[in-house]
């Protein structure tokens, strides 16, 4: 599997937006907000992680039952199945 660089804001310029849309003016900016990690060989097996920015800046990882504090390095260093961006104003 290859690996996606990805960083904690994504910026979308101009040519990749929608003609209509409310950005299309200049470039959109969005916040990372949370990501899934598989860690396993195979996606029917395996296991399955989140990790989700809270209000007060803080990455949070749910692994099953267990809740710990992370720091935004362990985020940046995972390889997510899935990225969740939030936009910006």
């Amino acid at each position: 599997s290859k690996s996606v660089t990805f960083d904690t804001v994504l910026r979308l310029k101009k040519p990749v937006l929608a003609e209509d849309s409310p950005d299309c003016r200049g470039a959109a900016e969005y916040k990372l907000v949370a990501t899934v990690s598989h860690h396993g060989r195979h996606a029917a097996g395996g296991h399955y992680t989140a990790d989700a920015l809270q209000q007060d800046s803080k990455w949070l990882r749910f692994n099953d039952a267990v809740v710990d504090v992370v720091p935004e390095d362990a985020v940046l260093a995972e390889r997510p199945y899935l990225l969740f961006y939030q936009r910006q104003h």
